[in-house]
């Protein structure tokens, strides 16, 4: 549950810095700040995936004990492809 709320608050300050850096942007007429708040908002994706993963872990643990750790792992998995991946 601890990770859950980590992971909430991740989201609530990536959405605030992409907010503000559109703002900033936006006011100062920066595309390069745009383009960042737009790329900031893309965390809230890779955020998502961890959820999601996080979600599967806990369901796993409870038809399966001792299989916990291996949807978390894919949940890791999926965010070290994202950061490679092409933008």
């Amino acid at each position: 549950m601890q990770e859950t709320h980590v992971v909430l608050v991740g989201v609530a300050t990536d959405v605030a810095m992409a907010a503000l850096k559109l703002t900033v942007g936006l006011a100062a007429g920066s595309r390069a700040l745009v383009a960042d708040a737009l790329h900031s908002l893309s965390d809230v994706v890779s955020d998502g995936v961890t959820l999601a993963g996080l979600r599967a872990a806990r369901r796993m643990r409870r038809r399966l004990p001792s299989c916990s750790g291996a949807s978390a792992e894919i949940g890791k998995a999926i965010r070290r492809c994202e950061r490679y991946a092409p933008r």
